[in-house]
């Protein structure tokens, strides 16, 4: 009796790693994925980029306030796009965070920028400031 008892926790234990194994090759395998998604997304978005700087650019003196402001959206929304996706390959890779000193008011005002808030909505940001050590881009 002690023998099979034996046996089955032996089992037991080797089956407990071999599911590990699997876990780890399936995360594995996500983050390689990942990866070459992140870097074929990066590509495209680095065209798409240029052409609106470009655009941009050559129609400087006729551009309406609301087509410069819409030309901002699609910069800071491509802009977004390509910190998610460098998000994604910081996963898969480990950089050292870059510090800095930076604002709270121009951290909060940064995130407002990529929100199209309707006029009904006022925005009251606090009047002191308080500076952190951080990386902007993670935060």
């Amino acid at each position: 009796m002690i023998a099979k008892i034996e046996i089955t926790n032996e089992l037991e234990k080797e089956l407990a790693i071999s599911n590990e194994k699997m876990k780890n090759e399936k995360f594995t395998t996500i983050g390689l994925l990942s990866s070459r998604l992140s870097y074929d997304l990066r590509n495209p978005l680095t065209v798409i980029k240029t052409a609106t700087q470009l655009m941009k650019h050559q129609n400087k003196d006729s551009l309406s306030d609301d087509d410069k402001r819409r030309y901002d959206q699609i910069e800071d929304a491509i802009n977004n796009m390509v910190h998610q996706i460098e998000g994604v390959l910081t996963f898969v890779q480990t950089k050292p965070l870059k510090l800095e000193k930076i604002s709270v008011l121009q951290l909060l005002n940064n995130a407002l920028t990529f929100i199209e808030l309707p006029k009904t909505i006022t925005t009251i940001l606090p009047k002191n400031d308080v500076v952190i050590n951080c990386d902007k881009r993670k935060i």
